[in-house]
């Protein structure tokens, strides 16, 4: 962390003076007002400040359009902070207008350095050779009842995401359904209930979830399994499910790759559709201490980023949008031999 922080403020040294020199030349050289100058200037330093803190300062490589959404967002909430405060320091207080942004730009150095890291940087993604080197791992998810929930919003985009779920899997015509990570089986049971031609079966990593989900759903079969290991055969189900699941494995190929071997054609997937997920999060204050993050959400896709993930592993990938979730349809490839 010290040399991140390092790197950081390095690039905070040279913003600095890049900062005043340009603003100083566009007041004083072209006579350009300062609140219009001062402006230009951010844009010239928000652009060079993404690519230095991400290749320099953080080091990150993947997700780049999504980072850079997540950014964008951030950086319009500070330069609106930024130039506000400059103008009431220097309209409303009448002080210079150099000594303004030197006193904003020093409060907000620190902020900004945590919200990086936390919200724009953080690394999630594991590379072929970590997944090697590291035992596969399950995460159960958090437990925010929301199927339950007396919210109206919540009750509302639920019933959304059930129906653009079920639309998918009526296009499949599958009859037999295996649904991976179902936690207590009420996504799974939703399926079955409009769905009725249907055969369908869960698993679940937690063995009290599972208890949970025979209990509430018992004209459904439910077995504990981890989704790095289905303990099924070769494209032994027409379609199989993983929803909200991904987002929580620490090696989400690997649990892609079993998904893909135990279908005999379709995979459907649904994960949060970042940064969207994590904003509403933040805008209803919960999970704030982790920037709008829900606890074990270790991968972060938007729209776009999702099907960038998914399509190498199949012949065709539909992605559509639940409001705050993605879905995607995945059709397998021809292939004589699943790898």
């Amino acid at each position: 962390m010290y040399k991140k922080l390092m790197r950081y403020s390095l690039g905070g040294i040279i913003n600095y003076p890049l900062k005043i020199g340009l603003t100083f030349l566009l007041t004083e050289i072209f006579h350009m007002w300062y609140f219009y100058a001062y402006s230009i200037t951010l844009i010239a330093i928000i652009i060079f400040s993404f690519f230095y803190n991400m290749f320099i300062t953080y080091k990150v490589y993947t997700q780049k359009k999504l980072r850079l959404i997540v950014y964008s967002i951030i950086l319009i909430i500070f330069t609106i902070i930024d130039a506000i405060a400059v103008k009431i320091l220097t309209e409303g207080i009448h002080i210079h207008y150099l000594i303004s942004i030197t006193t904003i730009t020093a409060t907000l150095f620190f902020v900004k350095y945590f919200v990086y890291d936390k919200m724009v940087f953080m690394k999630n993604m594991k590379t072929p050779r970590e997944e090697k080197k590291k035992p596969f791992k399950n995460i159960e998810g958090n437990h925010f009842d929301k199927h339950n929930s007396k919210n109206p919003v919540v009750q509302y985009l639920m019933r959304n995401f059930h129906k653009k779920i079920n639309t998918f899997i009526k296009r499949t015509r599958a009859k037999e359904i295996l649904d991976i990570g179902c936690g207590e089986g009420y996504t799974t049971a939703n399926i079955q209930k409009q769905n009725k031609a249907i055969h369908i079966e869960g698993v679940e990593y937690g063995q009290r979830t599972v208890q949970k989900a025979k209990h509430l759903h018992p004209h459904i079969s439910f077995e504990q399994g981890s989704i790095y290991e289905i303990n099924k055969h070769n494209k032994s189900y027409n379609l199989t499910i993983a929803s909200e699941v991904l987002e929580h494995l620490e090696f989400p190929l690997k649990g892609l790759k079993e998904l893909r071997r135990v279908s005999k054609k379709f995979v459907l997937v649904s994960v949060p559709n970042e940064p969207w997920w994590r904003i509403v999060n933040m805008l209803r204050l919960t999970y704030l201490k982790d920037w709008g993050n829900t606890p074990g959400h270790v991968n972060h896709w938007s729209k776009h980023a999702l099907k960038k993930f998914l399509k190498p592993h199949f012949k065709k990938v539909i992605v559509k949008n639940a409001i705050i979730w993605n879905i995607a349809l995945c059709i397998k490839k021809e292939e004589k031999q699943d790898d």
